[in-house]
């Protein structure tokens, strides 16, 4: 190992300068360091100058090796980094002098760089989709605002964004879209895009682009041999560890470039929302918009309020990667909270739904949801409940009083994270417990049932009113009619009695196979004590940690925000308006099958005797309501084991914030995807064996050779393709388009998607005959019908046989042949 040399710096000291030779790596060991660029221009001149012309574009926090800021090994730097606070680092010098001659001298040290290089354009690429993700929800707000505007009030705006308004309106009513009555902050990011041909994405080349896939597949297979074994090839052969470093620095040099371009189209974008003067934040304090809006009682009454709920949450990000606040730039936020201060300390005209109680006797005044009983000291009466030890009780309660102190709770910063992460991992061990004893207890308390249920943990983590909501859903013990929706808790209970099998690990391990993953590195006191263990108990305490945690995570919408306790400071305002009953979900969910009518069926064996038949029959799978709020739903997996007639899992937050029907229209277009994929087998990728996935995966690979497709088609298919990174995701947002728009004949696909729909996917019979005339359809239409009259009529043939004496058939095929006539 070339000798290294460790050093500790302080805030604001250099440690690589742009435009300087390396002659040596550096290694983080504690602390962040910042990644800073300049102009080319300034390349040569005194440190200080290219420091002071230089501004933050990424910061690194992990340890490890940092390199890749320069086009080659031996070329001068084209960043400079930059200590983030007290640093310690150690400098690697190049073994004889240069790159090269250390592939020679030193080929392991060498293989540690570019591992770690690639991580760290890996990382970035992340980075700078958080970004392009940050300016999408900038530009949903700063558009939205103006559809506000130009519905409610239509004055004193600045003439820029007047006519803006005007304009965003005038496509959004043209595109056939729908104003809700009532306008919350939810609106504010709704992506309206599709009505106001708009596309949310940074100018520039796209992330797809610089990411070559093949290249970095490449790179990752070369990277994952062993060590020996790449330290041998990058011996033998220099050139392949030089040009390996300047492949991946090219990428990572792109995205860096592409962070700095994205900083600074996002705080364009802010400017126009909350800088000084002619702001959206100008219009709505000093030009009184804020008012009229509310006097028009168009506006949620937490309107406000959740508006800057959301603006934390972005600056959460913004601070993340710029290294400021957004207010440094954008005074108008400040206002725009002074404004709430103010109404907010304002009285009120008392009212029925007053959340203060007149005094009695002298009394002082008790808030109404204090009245609730049993939820006094909530988290000792959990502890209690689930017998936790005295030290993880010690040790939570000072998390969690570190977490209620923390300025910004869900910033995501390092520590912040790391806060987050060892609460998370000590209330499940918690809920856990809990549900555990609940199964054996008749009487459980009111704190420990809202925990299994909504993820409660603590009544000053949520508001009074709140609490009073949580108490009255917890009675609703809905059921519902013919979908599988099923409560966190009722569907562990299925696992606890066998009823079904656990779920699969985020790895995609069966639970056998994740039990023989374990026994690989466990000790032999650790096998004595499951020798005992219940084996009912081991596959729900499983299921806990493998598949509700780490769903819990996923749906909260980011895993670096993820909080699996219930808390104000993320479900803001009436949790009744957020909250996602069983009927809403079989609402959602029957109307899209109404649409999509074979949405949930697959290919089964029916035996009838000795004979076998192959039919299509419907399975639907579980929806599971997580404890958790979230803006995401999932699909976890699309069958249980090898049994085609099991039930797929989708899970769902308890807490629901955005719009639900996309999201499971979303979801299902996964679960198609998925079963298509397992049905298929080895054949899923063929476009004549595949099916939907077969034909979608040849589209996507030569859709630029086809004929059938414009040149302007091919193009809105390359930039759509460029935010969509996987083919899963392609064709969920196809989906999306086919069953929420093209049923009602508004043309959303190009020609070659349609007709693969219609072939696949196709629409319940009234929606295809009210299309079949519309000249966009009427081939693909006449075409199903033809072939569904041809594949009817030799169904019926083939079943004659099975008719009993009163010329019935079996129940399986008579709902088959009544599947084949929808």
């Amino acid at each position: 190992m070339t000798e290294e040399r460790k050093e500790v710096l302080k805030n604001g000291q250099i440690i690589l300068l742009q435009g300087q030779v390396p002659t040596e790596f550096v290694m983080l060991h504690s602390g962040s360091v910042e990644i800073i660029g300049a102009s080319d221009e300034y390349n040569g001149l005194g440190g200080d100058i290219i420091v002071g012309k230089s501004h933050r574009v990424a910061v690194i926090k992990t340890k490890g090796l940092v390199s890749g800021l320069n086009s080659a090994p031996d070329e001068p730097y084209r960043k400079s980094l930059r200590a983030a606070g007290d640093v310690t680092i150690s400098r690697i010098p190049f073994s004889g002098g240069s790159f090269q001659s250390m592939t020679t001298a030193d080929p392991m040290t060498v293989v540690n760089v570019l591992r770690q290089l690639y991580s760290r354009s890996t990382v970035s690429i992340g980075e700078a989709g958080k970004l392009a993700k940050l300016f999408q929800n900038i530009s949903m707000i700063s558009d939205n605002l103006s559809l506000v505007y130009k519905e409610i009030s239509q004055s004193n705006a600045a003439e820029e964004l007047h006519s803006r308004a005007e304009m965003l309106h005038g496509n959004f009513s043209s595109s056939g879209g729908n104003l809700p009555e009532e306008f919350s902050a939810r609106f504010l990011v709704t992506d309206n895009s599709r009505f106001l041909s708009r596309r949310y994405e940074i100018p520039g080349e796209s992330l797809d682009s610089i990411n070559r896939g093949d290249v970095s597949e490449f790179m990752k297979k070369l990277l994952r041999l062993p060590p020996k074994i790449t330290g041998t090839m990058v011996r033998t052969d220099p050139a392949i560890a030089v040009d390996m470093y300047r492949m991946m620095t090219e990428v990572y040099l792109k995205v860096l470039d592409r962070i700095d371009a994205a900083t600074e189209t996002i705080d364009r974008e802010l400017v126009k929302l909350f800088g000084e003067t002619a702001s959206w934040s100008e219009y709505l304090v000093a030009g009184n918009g804020l008012g009229e809006w509310s006097a028009s009682g168009r506006l949620a009454p937490d309107f406000l309020k959740n508006f800057l709920s959301l603006l934390v949450k972005m600056n959460g990000v913004y601070e993340e990667m710029m290294g400021r606040k957004m207010t440094a730039i954008c005074p108008g936020i400040r206002q725009i909270h002074q404004y709430f201060t103010t109404k907010k300390d304002q009285p009120v005209e008392a009212s029925p739904a007053a959340a203060v109680e007149a005094p009695v006797d002298g009394a002082p005044a008790v808030k109404k949801a204090a009245l609730v009983t049993g939820y006094n000291n909530s988290i000792q009466q959990i502890f209690e409940f689930a017998m936790v030890e005295k030290e993880t009780q010690k040790q939570m309660l000072k998390l969690l009083n570190d977490f209620k102190n923390s300025k910004n709770p869900f910033n995501t910063e390092s520590d912040g994270r790391k806060l987050r992460r060892h609460i998370a991992k000590l209330y499940w061990g918690i809920y856990k417990q809990a549900y555990i004893r609940a199964k054996s207890e008749v009487k459980v308390p009111k704190p420990v049932q809202l925990m299994l249920r909504f993820g409660f943990f603590d009544e000053d983590l949520v508001e009074p009113d709140q609490l009073q909501e949580l108490n009255e859903l917890i009675r609703n013990n809905e059921t519902s009619e013919e979908f599988p929706i099923l409560y966190e808790e009722e569907f562990l209970s299925l696992i606890y009695d066998q009823a079904e099998m656990p779920s699969i690990t985020e790895m995609g391990l069966s639970y056998e196979a994740h039990l023989r993953e374990e026994e690989k590195h466990k000790s032999r006191k650790d096998r004595q004590k499951e020798q005992v263990a219940d084996e009912n108990l081991k596959k729900t305490i499983y299921e806990i940690e493998q598949r509700l945690a780490s769903t819990a995570a996923v749906c909260s919408g980011s895993t670096s925000t993820a909080f699996p306790i219930l808390t104000s400071h993320a479900a803001k305002g009436s949790l009744s308006s957020l909250y996602v009953s069983k009927k809403k979900i079989e609402d959602i969910v029957s109307g899209l099958r109404e649409i999509d009518f074979s949405a949930f069926y697959r290919e089964t064996v029916l035996k009838m005797g000795d004979a076998r038949e192959i039919v299509k029959e419907e399975v639907l799978p579980y929806v599971i309501l997580l404890p958790v709020f979230g803006t995401r739903t999932l699909l976890w997996q699309e069958l249980s084991g090898t049994n085609k007639r099991t039930r797929g899992r989708i899970v769902v937050p308890m807490f629901f914030l955005g719009d639900l029907k996309k999201n499971l229209a979303h979801t299902i277009a996964c679960f198609r995807w998925e079963l298509n994929r397992t049905m298929k087998g080895a054949m899923w990728a063929d476009p004549i064996e595949g099916g939907v996935t077969g034909e979608f995966f040849d589209y996507v690979n030569t859709y630029k050779k086809n004929t059938n497709l414009s040149a302007e088609a091919k193009e809105k298919i390359k930039e759509k393709f460029r935010s969509l990174r996987t083919n899963r995701d392609r064709f969920a947002e196809d989906y999306m388009m086919w069953v929420m728009f093209e049923k009602d004949g508004i043309m959303k696909l190009n020609a070659v998607v349609r007709e693969m729909f219609f072939k696949h996917i196709p629409f319940q019979l009234s929606l295809r005959q009210r299309l079949e005339n519309m000249p966009a359809f009427t081939k693909y239409a006449t075409r199903y019908k033809n072939i569904s009259k041809k594949n009817m009529e030799a169904y019926e043939r083939r079943f004659k046989k099975y008719q009993g004496a009163d010329g019935e058939l079996p129940p399986e095929i008579s709902h088959f042949l009544e599947f084949m006539k929808r």
